[in-house]
């Protein structure tokens, strides 16, 4: 994992920093922002995801959960159709219990994240990462302005701010797709 961004602003990285995305050359890659997402939708895109139902597995509307949500948005509004499903870790029977949710969730993101850039400091479309009981447990899609979009069993589809107490010692950090 790299960590990228400088001090008090927007992440940005140098061409050099940044991994190699086939068929771009550095002078083409431009900035973060613009090699990690080709689009950036404009204002109120999110609006009609909100209140969208939670569903383990779910990936796309009536409901999904925070992966699924997290996936169907980066493709459809960021220009990022190739994030994985996950399928083969999140199987039926790892929805079950809420621990064999739990391990799946973990397994998933975990396996995901090791290829991402960390940020130190979030652009929209950022995965939010939230760490529940100590792990990795949870994502949502940073919006900008302190505020993330996620689904949640507890709330279904929510926009939420960073430093609402519910969320703000839970933060792990942001990423985004290499």
């Amino acid at each position: 994992m790299v960590d990228i961004g400088r001090p008090g602003g927007e992440a940005a990285a140098s061409a050099t920093a940044r991994p190699q995305r086939a068929g771009l050359a550095p002078a083409q890659r431009g900035s973060l922002r613009e090699y990690c997402f080709p689009v950036m939708p404009g204002p109120g895109w999110h609006a009609p995801y909100v209140g969208v139902a939670y569903a383990w597995r779910g990936d796309a509307p009536p409901a999904w959960d925070c992966w699924g949500l997290y996936r169907y948005c980066l493709g459809r509004h960021f220009g990022r159709p190739d994030l994985p499903d996950f399928a083969g870790v999140r199987t039926e029977a790892a929805g079950s219990t809420r621990e064999a949710r739990f391990a799946a969730q973990e397994a998933a993101i975990t396996e995901n994240r090791a290829g991402w850039l960390r940020l130190s400091a979030p652009i929209p479309g950022a995965a939010v990462l939230f760490l529940i009981g100590g792990r990795p447990l949870h994502l949502g899609l940073y919006l900008g302005r302190g505020q993330f979009l996620h689904a949640d069993r507890k709330t279904d589809t929510v926009v939420e701010d960073l430093d609402a107490p519910e969320w703000r010692h839970r933060l792990e950090g942001f990423h985004v797709p290499a």
